[in-house]
């Protein structure tokens, strides 16, 4: 039996996930920005390098909430 490709996810930017979610930059980063993996490279990790978020975590978080998205992290392999 052959087992399904794993399909791309789109990235988008944490701007747009903030609207998505109805907050702003700051809360964004307080509660919001460990819950989403973090798709940059390490180096990558400092201010003014733009941040991204995968569309199928954000669709679970406006859906379900934040433990949801560590859960479903898990689920697929990114926690």
């Amino acid at each position: 039996m052959s087992r399904a490709p794993k399909l791309a996810t789109k990235l988008i930017r944490a701007r747009d996930a903030r609207d998505a979610l109805a907050i702003g930059h700051d809360t964004f980063w307080r509660v919001w920005h460990a819950v989403f993996t973090d798709p940059r490279p390490l180096a990558d990790r400092r201010p003014g390098v733009e941040r991204k978020v995968f569309e199928d975590e954000l669709a679970v978080a406006v859906e379900k909430g934040a433990t949801a998205v560590l859960n479903y992290r898990r689920l697929v392999g990114r926690a």
